[in-house]
């Protein structure tokens, strides 16, 4: 399973130049890398079927007990061939859609490694392995709704999306880590076995850090408003992350986690309250949208209030309908945003007050998008239908506050249905307007993915339980923590139930026949403008750049002087206010013996510091700076170190060489401060001198315990075949931090390096 996610971002890698040797045969290539991993993750269907549940560990961290666990249950899976699947659909799409455009590299470079990250996410059961995915597809997704840079529409989205879901992934580590606390361990699958965790104290803090985090990433009120703005993005991308996969990793999220912090009324009417209030603020919010893209974008954030909602609600026949409707939803609403892409890109416009009668130019799309509708109103026999009558169904087995919950089910429903109509059907029905481009059909691969998916909604509603009856059960059963047998019927007899689901398509019907009069209640009424969590975001961001902008007028202010006195008294207020308050210093013991040749080397090094202060040019500053590192090492050889005193040696003549090439040219020095600027100077050196000699009395007063020097002293020579410890120290045991120290010098050289060739070539 690491393989599989891992290939994701390894082809990514190597995405530029496969476009440099395939060209526009590229693309076509690369889309089929999802079909291949939906192929490997189905050959686990009959496995999870059959409830086993299959594992994968590889050591990352494990002495914190972090590894890079993989897990393979209905949950996981379902989410798996969702990515991979519609993923195959949306890769082939962007080969036609994208033909031309001068970006596509980058496209694909930036889907696959967002498809990497999503599977890394749904197949994780490690949670800070989860996170790490997590906070992959926030990125990933920032790039992708930003794809069209140039244009701040797009720019401004991106950075929105990023910040919303940036902050919430905070706050979900924050919850994790809390989580980790209560139950002792990072795997999921080992929290089912922990009891107690709803009575712990960390319990609701954690929740609360968990919602957060799902809620912003799956647009739950009153983070609702990033989604519809992402629609700047490509219709591929919008497809993909906000129909299929991204937006529903908070809601694998809640499911996931459900069976180790679910079960509480806290939890249930937490996703109760705001999964509803998402799904009824974003349905009349969707009634006064006229862009194909936000009325579905709109239409999606509803779903996803209903599909927290049906998990909140919590019964097996609520969280069966959840998995049965995410699945369907995946599958019309998918189609659907292809479907508004590829008239977009054959009209030239996506506003659907002029489109209409499209059917006679576009007979294959105009198919594809009527089989998509009728799939999301919930139309017998698809597997739509089966969805929306499992979620009425549950509803009204809920056993309490039945009318007020099926209110905001019904209410979602029947937009869902307008919507369908709107953006499914009426561009292709009635007279023909005439429209920005002349329209014509699609090419082959922009209707050929969506067929695919439309005509799987049919066949599973069809066939439900042939088709996806046992991933159902196995999903339902992961979310609920318990085991749950569940057969899918098509139809289920003339009931109440039945009843509710024709009166939800005639009530869409009505709001399609008489929709401008409703989009005139919707806009009269104020339906999302008393509630403007967006004015929320924009006002906190224009705050956070005017603090950004203060504190670099204040703190960046380009003169060096300022920044070490900044940094040197802040690590002075703390390390004292330390110090003085938590420190015993009876403790430090100054009766020590000082010879002859140590006191000379003392009064050296402060006649070289008073000279260095005192100098007028740069070159004799140096100098005396030389003399103190000199004495430095003197003292090393003195106290038994000279490979020490040897590295001093070289690195203070290295740096002398060095600034006497870089700046003695520079002119004299100018005088930039004032006597009382000095004495303040002379006030907070002296007084970091002090601090510094008090941590150094302070740690040397204690008694010095250390397990390393045993180690290194014993396996220098039979592990690393060193007889110098030191310098075995330096090249094995911490030759990343050599290595790093290196790469500091080299840098510097070359920088020093650049300076002189320009100073010479200056000179021509």
């Amino acid at each position: 399973m690491l393989i599989a996610v891992l290939s994701g971002i390894i082809i990514a890698a190597l995405t530029p130049l496969i476009f440099r040797v395939m060209k526009e045969k590229a693309s076509l290539l690369l889309s089929l890398v999802p079909v291949f991993l939906f192929a490997w993750y189905l050959s686990y269907y009959n496995r999870v079927a059959n409830g086993e549940i299959i594992k994968e560990v590889s050591e990352w961290i494990p002495a914190m007990g972090i590894n890079l666990t993989f897990s393979m249950d209905g949950l996981s899976l379902l989410f798996a061939l969702i990515i991979t699947g519609i993923g195959s659909v949306v890769f082939f799409y962007a080969a036609a859609y994208l033909k031309h455009d001068k970006y596509i590299t980058r496209f694909y470079v930036y889907i696959l490694f967002f498809m990497a990250s999503m599977l890394g996410v749904v197949t994780s059961d490690n949670i800070f392995g989860l996170f790490v995915f997590w906070e992959l597809t926030s990125l990933s997704s920032y790039l992708l709704i930003g794809y069209y840079f140039d244009k701040e529409s797009s720019r401004k989205s991106a950075l929105q999306a990023l910040l919303v879901t940036g902050t919430g992934g905070l706050a979900l580590l924050a919850g994790l880590i809390l989580l980790y606390i209560i139950t002792g361990t990072t795997e999921i699958s080992e929290m089912l076995a922990v009891t107690g965790i709803s009575s712990h104290e960390l319990y609701t803090g954690a929740v609360i850090l968990v919602l957060i985090g799902a809620f912003t990433k799956s647009a739950q009120f009153p983070f609702h408003f990033w989604l519809p703005n992402a629609m700047a993005a490509p219709s591929p991308v919008s497809a993909y992350l906000h129909s299929a996969t991204m937006v529903k990793a908070g809601v694998f999220l809640l499911a996931r986690l459900n069976p180790v912090l679910g079960g509480t009324e806290f939890w249930q009417n937490t996703l109760l309250i705001f999964g509803g209030t998402t799904m009824v603020i974003a349905a009349f919010l969707a009634l006064k949208q006229t862009d194909l893209k936000k009325l579905l974008a709109y239409s999606t954030v509803s779903v996803l209030g209903t599909l927290t909602f049906m998990i909140g609600l919590g019964t097996e026949t609520a969280l069966k309908g959840m998995v049965i409707y995410l699945l369907a939803h995946s599958l019309f609403k998918a189609s659907l945003f292809l479907i508004a892409g590829s008239i977009d890109h054959e009209t030239g416009t996506r506003n659907v007050s002029q489109l209409s009668g499209l059917k006679s130019f576009m007979p294959f799309t105009a198919f594809v998008a009527i089989f998509a509708a009728l799939s999301k109103m919930g139309f017998f026999p698809f597997y739509g239908f089966i969805g929306k009558e499992t979620l009425y169904d549950a509803v009204l087995k809920s056993g309490s506050n039945e009318i007020l919950l099926f209110s905001a089910v019904f209410i979602g429903g029947a937009v869902s249905g307008f919507v369908a109509i709107t953006a499914g059907i009426k561009p292709f029905i009635g007279r023909t307007i005439e429209t920005p481009k002349s329209p014509h059909e699609a090419p082959l691969l922009m209707y050929a993915g969506p067929i695919v998916l439309a005509s799987a909604g049919f066949i599973f509603g069809l066939l439900p339980e042939s088709f996806t009856g046992n991933i159902v059960e196995k999903t339902a059963s992961a979310i609920a923590g318990t085991n749950i047998e569940y057969t899918i019927k098509l139809w289920h007899g003339f009931n109440l139930v039945f009843l509710l689901s024709v009166v939800t398509l005639v009530v869409a019907y009505l709001l399609y026949r008489f929709r401008t009069k409703f989009t005139n209640i919707s806009i009269a009424s104020g339906v999302g403008d008393f509630i403007k969590p967006s004015m929320l975001y924009d006002k906190s961001l224009s705050m956070m750049i005017s603090l950004a902008r203060g504190q670099t007028r204040l703190l960046q202010n380009g003169y060096m002087r300022y920044y070490i006195v900044l940094i040197v008294s802040t690590a002075l207020g703390l390390t004292g206010y330390v110090l003085f308050t938590s420190v015993d210093m009876s403790v430090i013991d100054i009766s020590f013996d000082i010879t002859f040749s140590e006191v000379v080397i003392l009064l050296v090094m402060i006649a070289a510091s008073i000279t260095a202060i005192k100098a007028k040019r740069r070159l004799s500053a140096i100098a005396s700076l030389g003399v103190v590192g000199y004495g430095v090492a003197i003292i090393f050889i003195m106290y038994g170190a000279p490979d020490l005193a040897l590295t001093q040696f070289s690195i203070e003549t290295l740096t002398v060489i060095l600034f006497v090439l870089a700046i003695y040219r520079l002119p004299k020095y100018l005088p930039f401060s004032n006597t009382t600027l000095r004495f303040r100077d002379f006030i907070i050196a002296a007084a970091s001198g002090v601090m510094m000699t008090m941590i150094v009395l302070l740690v040397t007063s204690e008694e010095m315990v250390s397990q390393l020097k045993s180690f290194f002293a014993e396996n220098s020579l039979p592990l690393a075949k060193g007889k110098n410890v030191v310098n075995v120290i330096l090249v094995d045991f911490r030759a990343l931090d050599t290595m790093g120290e290196i790469t500091v010098l080299a840098i510097a050289a070359i920088g020093v390096y650049a300076l002189i060739k320009l100073r010479m070539e200056g000179r021509k």
